[in-house]
């Protein structure tokens, strides 16, 4: 009998991430994203809602909130789509600003513009680099449901390509995990 445990319990885990759809075929099942970010980058609207191989994330480490946003279409082999990491430590009651988030943005393409883009607390100084966001929910603990909007982010570039990536209109929507 204690043979069997493992194969029962991998069956048991197999039948859970799949169903049964109406053709009789087992599938995966759906991917859920637990947060969300939408927006405009240069006034052309975006999703980044993760997908079932790079599904978004939101979680605490220590006092800062991590959260990954990726493209439905990413992917590392080749690269292709963007990935955003978003770190959020000691924001202010109402909004979200510059001197409490790291911003860093990939967007990779087929073709030769692969760029990256960052807002650092440091770029307060400058102020020709910056994010802000509004909060209507927002909580740095497990479980706490994540609403942000009117997201405005104005990132230096690097990378092999210049263009400019300005965010606007953003809402990002979820909970930490």
């Amino acid at each position: 009998m204690p043979k069997l445990f493992p194969i029962i319990l991998a069956s048991g885990i197999a039948l859970l991430l799949t169903f049964c759809n109406s053709a009789g075929k087992l599938e995966l099942l759906p991917y859920k994203p637990i947060i969300v970010f939408s927006g405009y980058i240069n006034s052309e609207q975006f999703s980044w809602p993760g997908n079932i191989d790079y599904p978004n994330r939101c979680y605490l480490m220590h006092d800062t909130l991590m959260m990954f946003f990726y493209s439905q279409d990413y992917q590392e082999n080749p690269w292709q789509g963007d990935q955003l990491r978003l770190e959020i430590f000691h924001p202010d009651s109402v909004f979200i600003v510059t001197h409490s988030v790291i911003f860093h943005l990939s967007r990779y393409s087929t073709g030769p513009t692969n760029l990256t883009y960052d807002v650092w607390p440091s770029d307060t100084s400058s102020g020709a680099f910056g994010i802000s966001m509004k909060i209507v929910s927002f909580a740095i603990q497990n479980g706490a449901v994540i609403s942000l909007t009117n997201v405005g982010v104005t990132p230096h570039s690097s990378g092999s390509g210049d263009i400019a990536g300005v965010i606007t209109q953003g809402i990002i929507s979820g909970h930490v995990e």
